[in-house]
């Protein structure tokens, strides 16, 4: 099952938006979500760093004239002042290099979705998502350039069709660091659904039996490669 669509399964779920909530995909690549967003009936908008990401989202939102997709460029984006009823961020928080981007989006919303690579999973400690290295996602975001200097490995250049310009150079976050986050800008209804997510994902059927077999806490918190959360005002 693709991971859009299971991302708007738990939204259903655990959310009701009217057609009229203004709904924010931070970090939309080429625009997965806010298609299968707009298919569902909802005006979204989307933003992204990348030129490349942001001409193929242009290009998706012309099949429905009826404006449900707006599309913004960062470099815009950031001198706009909008609040929105939903924020969706799906793998961007370990690519945020300014510390103080985060907090300031997530006091414009309302609620917001999330998913990022889990820095406390088991199997990632195997194998990080972004390096393919052990034990990677435990370091820093500086300690791992240096690692991937030391590789010779750089970065992607910020006109490669990448929707991450640092997509090495990344930090992880831990499922406690997240909802601390939350908690401290004052999120009441935090809700950890990674132990739902696998159970949707039809690709990840050894992570469905393992969400099955150990505690749902246990988990969400050690074993989930993806940490999902919902969080609401």
């Amino acid at each position: 099952m693709e991971i859009p669509h299971v991302c708007t399964i738990l939204l259903k779920e655990y959310l009701s938006l009217s057609r009229e909530s203004r709904i924010l995909d931070f970090g939309c690549g080429t625009g997965e979500m806010v298609e299968h967003l707009a298919l569902n009936g909802y005006s979204v908008t989307g933003v992204d760093i990348n030129d490349k990401c942001i001409s193929a989202c242009r290009e998706l939102a012309t099949r429905f004239p009826d404006s449900r997709i707006r599309i913004v460029h960062y470099r815009d984006f950031i001198n706009e002042r909008c609040e929105y009823d939903l924020l969706i961020l799906r793998d961007v928080i370990e690519h945020l290099e300014d510390p103080n981007l985060l907090p300031r989006l997530l006091l414009q919303v309302r609620r917001v979705f999330l998913t990022t690579p889990n820095r406390l999973s088991l199997p990632l400690l195997v194998r990080d998502p972004h390096n393919n290295l052990p034990l990677v996602s435990l370091l820093s975001r500086r300690e791992i350039a240096l690692v991937n200097r030391l590789r010779g490995k750089a970065p992607a250049s910020s006109d490669s069709f990448n929707p991450r310009g640092n997509y090495l150079n990344v930090e992880l976050y831990s499922p406690f660091r997240v909802r601390r986050i939350l908690t401290e800008l004052r999120f009441k209804r935090i809700v950890n659904l990674s132990a739902q997510f696998y159970r949707y994902r039809s690709d990840r059927k050894v992570l469905r039996v393992c969400g099955d077999l150990f505690p749902r806490g246990f988990f969400a918190n050690f074993v989930a490669p993806t940490i999902v959360y919902f969080a609401e005002k």
